[in-house]
């Protein structure tokens, strides 16, 4: 019978060796920085004091980036699916060192690239021995797999199919799955909807910042729209500017909401060069499908819906 590896201590030295690093003036530093798990501290004013090594792989930014500044200074500018900015309102650390009450809560965090991450947070009072709230910790986790996403990707890849730019399927991977969905309705009356969104502006901001600050933007937007969007959505990149979702099974109220969703947290999106941020917006056109559509009378309502949207300003959603 084989013997397990031995891993070179004998269970006294392991036991001294744990000891040891459990009984270290810094063993809470070290520990926080082998959790998968986002942590930060800030103190009663809310100005950031230790940020571990989790939140920097899911944010972007570095401790030297955030440490010393105040979180509502719009680091990490916290917004809920609709796009209401948290950080002057609802803000969770806010309320839970102003309350002494744990809060937890689904928000989507700025990310240093300019996306979108939805993360679930939670938040958990700081207190002195007497009790008073010094400040708070918050901890954060992505809410979607990243894992998911990048097999996806390794899948279009494999097949063709993937956008290099903005890592979604391509046009052509698109067109097949919009037949799918045309003869899904057509055979078994399967119900679906889509969406048609255009950057706003794109070829301004490559003419103005340069095409490497354009691309960024529209990586963002791309993120951005990912996260916004469930795992039984289909997107992809449509044109040089646009994107297409299909929603399978959606229904009219549903393909309202995952529009606004998308359009307000893309509206939150920036990417920053120098000391600007260049913002980003998105119109839309949506539609679910009809009786009497094929794929080319389908996305031409909904290109028609995207260019009523333009039309009358922009960052909106055209439906019918």
């Amino acid at each position: 019978m084989a013997e397990a590896p031995s891993s070179g201590l004998s269970a006294a030295s392991e036991t001294v060796a744990i000891e040891t690093f459990v009984n270290s003036p810094d063993f809470f530093q070290r520990l926080f920085e082998q959790l998968y798990e986002g942590v930060y501290f800030v103190d009663a004013q809310r100005r950031i004091t230790y940020w571990n090594r989790a939140a920097h792989r899911i944010s972007g930014y570095s401790a030297e980036e955030v440490t010393g500044h105040f979180c509502q200074d719009n680091i990490l500018n916290h917004v809920d699916e609709a796009g209401t900015q948290l950080c002057f309102a609802k803000c969770p650390l806010m309320a839970t060192i102003e309350t002494g009450i744990p809060h937890e809560c689904e928000v989507f965090l700025h990310h240093k690239k300019g996306h979108r991450v939805p993360v679930r947070v939670r938040v958990t009072p700081i207190r002195d021995t007497t009790g008073k709230v010094l400040g708070a910790i918050e901890m954060f986790i992505e809410s979607g797999s990243a894992k998911q996403q990048s097999e996806r990707a390794e899948y279009l890849q494999s097949r063709g199919f993937l956008d290099p730019l903005s890592g979604l399927g391509n046009r052509r991977y698109l067109e097949i799955e919009l037949f799918k969905c045309v003869q899904d309705f057509r055979q078994h009356g399967l119900p679906f909807g889509a969406i048609l969104a255009d950057i706003d502006h794109l070829r301004i901001i490559n003419e103005h910042y340069g095409h490497t600050i354009g691309d960024q933007a529209l990586q963002a937007v791309a993120t951005t729209l990912a996260n916004s969007v469930g795992d039984s959505e289909i997107l992809g990149r449509w044109s040089v500017d646009e994107f297409l979702i299909l929603l399978p099974h959606a229904s009219l109220e549903h393909l309202s909401d995952i529009a606004e969703r998308c359009r307000a947290l893309v509206e939150r999106a920036a990417i920053k060069f120098g000391p600007d941020h260049v913002t980003v917006t998105m119109s839309a056109g949506a539609s679910c499908v009809d009786a009497l559509d094929t794929m080319e009378m389908f996305i031409r309502r909904l290109e028609n819906l995207l260019q009523r949207s333009k039309y009358a300003g922009r960052n909106r959603v055209t439906m019918k």
